[in-house]
C-alpha cells in the first residue's frame, strides 16, 4: 500500500481498537434504556465477558510467543467481536447475550498481544517504546472516531445501529492487517529474544530467567515469571489500577441516563468517550517523544494519580452535566500513561527472556480481573448505596496502585548503555532511523 511498516501500525490500531471492548461502555447503557436491564443484570453480563477474556489472556499471549501467524489470529479476534457485538441489539435474552459476551471476551484476547508481537517483531526493543506510544495515537483517534460515528448512528438513526459499526470496521481492517508482510515479523524478536535467534519453545535446564542476559537467548521457563518480584508488583499495581477505574464510565453514563438526558443518554456517553480519548491520543504523542528521556515510575504515577482524583470529583458534581463530562480529562491522562507505560515496562522486566506476550498477557490477565470486578462492584454499590459512594469507593481503591509504584517498585527503564547496545538489535524491516529511535 506504499506506507512504511510504522505507518501501517498505526493504521492497524486505529481499525482494531474497537475489537479490544467491542464499544462496552455504550453497552451497558444500551441494555439499561433499551432493554430496560437492571444494574446486576448489566453488571453480571459484563463482568463475564471480562472474567472470559482475563481467563484467556496469557493463554492468548502464549500463542502470539509461538505462531508466525499473527496477522490471521489479528484478523480473527477481530472479526469475532464485532459479530458478537452485534447480538446485543439482535435479542434481550439475557442468556443469549450473557453467552455471545463470553464469546466475545475470548475473542478479544486475542488482540492485544497479536498487535504487541507484531510491532516488537517489526521495529525491535529498539523501536518499540516509540512505536507502542505511535499505536496509542492511532488506537486512541481510531476508537474515538469509531465511537463518534456510533454517536451519530444512535442519535439520528437508531441506538442499535452503533454496534453493527463494530463489525464493518473489524472487515475493513483485514486488507491493512496483511499489507504488513510476513516476512518483516521477526518471531523471535517480536517474544522477546534477541534477533534472528532460533530457540526451543520448551526450555532447557540451563535456559535464563526474566530479564537475565543470555548468549544463546533460550526461551525462560513459564515459572520464571511468577517469581519475578517486579513482575508480580506491577500485576498487582495494574489490578488495583482497573479495579479503580473500569466501572467509572459505565456508571458516569448511567448518571446522564436516569439524570433527565433521555435519549441523549449515549451520545453524551459518546461525548464524555471523545474527550478522553484526544487527550489520550494527545498524551501519546508526548510519550512518543519522550518516553525515553525519562524514568517510568514518574510517567507511570502521573497516570495513577489522575484516576482517584477523578473518582472523588465525580462524587461531587451529580447534576452537573458539563462538569460530570469534564472529568474524562483525567480519564484521558491516566489512560495515556497506562496504555504506552504497562507495555514498555513489561518489555523491561521481561527483557531476553523470550515470553513478552506471555508476560503481557499476564499483566493484561490482572487488568481484565480488575476490570471485572470493577463493574461487579461498581454496578452492586451504585445500586445498594448510591452512585456518589460507589465513586468514593472506586477511589480510594485507586490509590492503592499509586503506593506500589511510589514506594515498592523498582526503576526499569535501560541505563544509557543498555540502550546504545539495543540500537544493533533494530530489525531490517524497521522504518525508523535507528539514531531517532533512542
Amino acid at each position: 500500500m506504499g506506507l512504511s511498516n510504522h505507518k501501517k501500525l498505526i493504521i492497524v490500531n486505529a481499525l482494531t481498537s474497537t475489537a479490544r471492548d467491542g464499544l462496552n461502555p455504550l453497552v451497558s447503557i444500551y441494555l439499561l434504556i433499551a432493554h430496560n436491564w437492571a444494574e446486576s443484570e448489566i453488571g453480571t453480563v459484563m463482568f463475564a465477558c471480562l472474567i472470559a477474556s482475563m481467563v484467556f489472556q496469557t493463554f492468548a499471549g502464549d500463542v502470539i510467543d509461538k505462531t508466525e501467524k499473527k496477522r490471521a489470529w489479528l484478523c480473527m479476534g477481530s472479526l469475532l467481536v464485532g459479530v458478537m457485538s452485534i447480538m446485543v441489539v439482535v435479542s434481550a435474552d439475557f442468556m443469549l447475550i450473557l453467552v455471545t459476551k463470553v464469546v466475545q471476551g475470548v475473542a478479544s484476547s486475542i488482540v492485544p498481544p497479536a498487535i504487541a508481537g507484531i510491532t516488537l517483531g517489526v521495529m525491535g526493543q529498539a523501536g518499540f517504546e516509540k512505536q507502542i506510544a505511535a499505536n496509542e495515537i492511532g488506537n486512541s483517534l481510531g476508537y474515538a472516531i469509531s465511537a463518534g460515528i456510533a454517536g451519530l448512528f444512535s442519535y439520528f438513526v437508531d441506538d442499535g445501529a452503533a454496534f453493527f459499526l463494530v463489525f464493518v470496521i473489524a472487515v475493513i481492517s483485514i486488507p491493512f492487517i496483511f499489507s504488513i508482510p510476513s516476512h518483516m515479523i521477526d518471531d523471535h524478536v517480536a517474544r522477546g529474544l534477541e534477533k534472528g535467534n532460533i530457540v526451543p519453545d520448551e526450555p532447557e535446564e540451563n535456559s535464563t530467567t526474566v530479564g537475565e542476559d543470555s548468549k544463546e537467548s533460550k526461551v525462560a521457563d513459564y515459572s520464571s515469571l511468577l517469581h519475578n518480584k517486579q513482575m508480580a508488583l506491577f500485576a498487582a499495581c495494574i489490578f488495583f489500577f482497573h479495579t479503580a477505574n473500569a466501572a467509572m464510565l459505565p456508571l458516569l453514563g448511567q448518571i446522564l441516563s436516569i439524570g433527565g438526558e433521555g435519549k441523549h443518554a449515549i451520545p453524551l456517553t459518546v461525548g464524555a468517550i471523545l474527550i478522553a480519548r484526544f487527550l489520550v491520543a494527545v498524551g501519546s504523542f508526548w510519550f512518543k517523544k519522550n518516553v525515553s528521556k525519562y524514568p517510568r515510575k514518574p510517567l507511570l504515577l502521573v497516570g495513577l494519580i489522575a484516576i482517584p482524583v477523578r473518582g472523588f470529583i465525580i462524587s461531587l458534581l451529580r447534576g452537573h452535566t458539563v462538569l460530570l463530562i469534564s472529568t474524562q480529562l483525567l480519564d484521558g491522562l491516566g489512560i495515556a500513561s497506562y496504555r504506552v507505560m504497562h507495555q514498555v515496562i513489561t518489555q523491561d522486566i521481561t527483557k531476553g527472556s523470550g515470553r513478552f506476550n506471555v508476560a503481557l498477557g499476564l499483566i493484561t490477565t490482572c487488568d481484565m480481573a480488575g476490570s471485572a470486578l470493577s463493574n461487579l462492584l461498581g454496578e452492586f454499590l451504585a445500586g445498594s448505596a448510591g452512585y456518589e459512594r460507589a465513586f468514593v469507593a472506586l477511589a480510594l481503591i485507586g490509590i492503592i496502585p499509586v503506593i506500589i509504584v511510589a514506594y515498592f517498585m523498582d526503576e526499569t527503564a535501560p541505563s544509557t548503555e543498555e540502550r546504545s547496545q539495543l540500537r544493533a538489535t533494530v530489525p531490517s524491516s524497521s522504518s525508523y532511523n535507528t539514531a531517532t529511535l533512542i
